[in-house]
C-alpha cells in the first residue's frame, strides 16, 4: 500500500555570480582583507550553485547535502550584499516545478534580481529532494523507516518555512509551485507520510493495538488536512488528490482494525465486530473510488477474515450486541511527528562564519 507522495524538483537557467557581485563588492568595500574575503566567498557561492543546480542530482544524502550547502552559503552572504533589483545585472530564473510547459507557450517561469528569491528556490530542491530521498527508502527495515520519517520531517518544515517567507523575500507574486498556498500544502503532506511511516514503524515493531490506534488515527487526520487544503490546487499533480483521500479512509481502517482488537481482548465482542465492519466500509471506498491509485487487497483481506471470525464467534458463542459506529468511543490519536525547524546551517559541512564580519566556508 505504500504509495508516498514526493515532489519534482525546479529548474534554474545558468548564471554566472561572479562578475556582478565582485563588481559590487569592490565598488562597496574598500580593497584590503576584508574585500578580498568578499571576493573569495563569492567564488564560493558560484561554485556552490554551479554543484548544486548545475547538473542532475541523484536521490542520496549526498545530493541533499550539496544542495543545503549552497543555501547556508547564501544565508551568509546575503546580509553582505544588500543591493536593490536596478544595482546589479543579475537575475535569477526559476521555472515552476509543476507545470508541464503548453503546446504553444513556454514553461512558466519567473526571473529576479534577488538572493531572497534564489533562497527560497533552493530551499524548495531541498525539501523536493528530501521527500524523493524519503520516499526511496525501504520500509521493510528499521535504518529505512527511521531515514524516511527524518527526511519527510526535513521537507514539512522546508515547505512550511518557504509558506511563512516567500512573500517577504519576493516582494511581489511567485509562482504557483511556492506560492504560501502550495507549499502550505505541501507541508501538511509530508507531515502526514511521517507520521504514517511512524505508524508502520509501531506495526513492524508489534507494539500495542491501542498505540497503534492511535498513531493510525493521527495519521488519517494529517491527511485529512492535506486532502481540503489540496482540493482548489489545481496546480499539483492530478494523483495527489486521490492518494491523500485513499490514505485518509486507509488509516482510519487500520484505527478500527486495532481497536477492534483491543475490543476482542476487553471482550468487547459486539464492539470488535461493529470496528471491523466500519473498516469494511472504509476499505470498500477505497477500492471502488480509489484503485488506480493505491491498493488496499493485503488490508481488505485481513479486516474481511477477522470479522468473519468475529461474526462466527458471537453467534455462536458470544451473542453481545453490535452497537451501531457512532455509538462508539471515539479512538484517541497521538502525534509523533513534527515539522523540522529550518535554522541555518542545515548542512552538516557547513561551518558558517568566523566572525561578524568574515563569511568562511570549507569545501
Amino acid at each position: 500500500m505504500a504509495t508516498f507522495i514526493s515532489v519534482p524538483l525546479k529548474k534554474s537557467s545558468e548564471v554566472d555570480l561572479v562578475k556582478p557581485l565582485s563588481k559590487f563588492v569592490t565598488a562597496t568595500y574598500p580593497a584590503g582583507e576584508e574585500q578580498a574575503e568578499y571576493i573569495r566567498s563569492v567564488e564560493e557561492l558560484n561554485k556552490l550553485r554551479k554543484n548544486a543546480l548545475g547538473r542532475p542530482l541523484d536521490k542520496h544524502e549526498s545530493s541533499l547535502e550539496i544542495l543545503l550547502r549552497y543555501y547556508d552559503q547564501l544565508c551568509a552572504v546575503e546580509p553582505k550584499f544588500p543591493f536593490s533589483e536596478n544595482q546589479l545585472c543579475l537575475t535569477f530564473t526559476w521555472k515552476d516545478a509543476f507545470d508541464k510547459g503548453s503546446l504553444f507557450g513556454g514553461s512558466v517561469k519567473l526571473a529576479l534580481a534577488s538572493l531572497g528569491y534564489e533562497k527560497t528556490c533552493v530551499l524548495f530542491n531541498g525539501a523536493a529532494l528530501a521527500s524523493q530521498i524519503a520516499s526511496e527508502q525501504n520500509l521493510d527495515s528499521d535504518e529505512g523507516l527511521k531515514a524516511a520519517a527524518k527526511y519527510y520531517q526535513l521537507a514539512s518544515g522546508a515547505f512550511g518555512h518557504i509558506k511563512d517567507t516567500v512573500l517577504s523575500a519576493l516582494n511581489r507574486e511567485p509562482t504557483m509551485d511556492v506560492s504560501p498556498e502550495t507549499v502550505g500544502t505541501l507541508s501538511l503532506i509530508m507531515l502526514a507520510q511521517a507520521q504514517e511511516v511512524f505508524f508502520l514503524k509501531a506495526t513492524s515493531d508489534k507494539m500495542k493495538d491501542a498505540i497503534i490506534a492511535k498513531l493510525a488515527n493521527q495519521t488519517a487526520d494529517f491527511y485529512g488536512d492535506a486532502f481540503k487544503q489540496c482540493q482548489y490546487k489545481e496546480n499539483l499533480p492530478k494523483e495527489v488528490l486521490p492518494v491523500l483521500a485513499a490514505k485518509h479512509c486507509i488509516m482510519q481502517a487500520n484505527a478500527e482494525l486495532h481497536q477492534s482488537l483491543l475490543a476482542k481482548q476487553k471482550k468487547r465482542f459486539g464492539e470488535e465486530i461493529a470496528r471491523l465492519q466500519h473498516a469494511t466500509e472504509l476499505v470498500k471506498t477505497v477500492a471502488s473510488r480509489y484503485d488506480e491509485y493505491v491498493s488496499v487487497k493485503d488490508l481488505s483481506d485481513k479486516i474481511s477474515r477477522a470479522l468473519t471470525a468475529a461474526k462466527k464467534d458471537n453467534d455462536f458463542i458470544y451473542h453481545d450486541r453490535v452497537p451501531e459506529v457512532k455509538d462508539l468511543e471515539h479512538i484517541g490519536k497521538a502525534a509523533l511527528v513534527k515539522a523540522t525547524a529550518i535554522t541555518p546551517p542545515l548542512s552538516a559541512k557547513f561551518t558558517g562564519e568566523r566572525d561578524s564580519t568574515h563569511t568562511h566556508t570549507h569545501t
